[in-house]
């Protein structure tokens, strides 16, 4: 382990926020759809930074800090992964709304 190497994964960490912080300031939010064209690594990303947060509250080895839980907090970061999947929810509910009657028919019945 070298200063150089923690310099380069802050680097890395700080490029995927800036990332995240672009999508929040455009959606609104930060929960990054699974097949997010834009950024596919993204999603990962945002799943590993809530894992390494949960080792990090039991107390076990872990990536996180607390600047990043700071700037993450920044920016809404929702810390339950629950919460992104219940978006995704309510996004296609939102969806299926605005289809015309024939096609709403045909996705309720399969």
């Amino acid at each position: 382990f070298t200063w150089r190497e923690s310099e380069d994964k802050n680097m890395v960490w700080l490029k995927f926020f800036d990332d995240l912080k672009r999508f929040w300031a455009i959606s609104g939010h930060c929960n990054i759809p699974e097949d997010y064209d834009i950024n596919p690594v993204l999603f990962r990303w945002c799943s590993s930074q809530r894992r390494q947060y949960r080792l990090m509250q039991e107390g076990r080895p872990s990536s996180m800090t607390v600047d990043r839980i700071n700037l993450l907090n920044s920016i809404s970061f929702s810390w339950d992964e629950c919460v992104y999947r219940g978006g995704l929810h309510n996004i296609n509910s939102y969806y299926a709304h605005f289809q015309p009657p024939r096609e709403r028919e045909n996705t309720r019945h399969g």
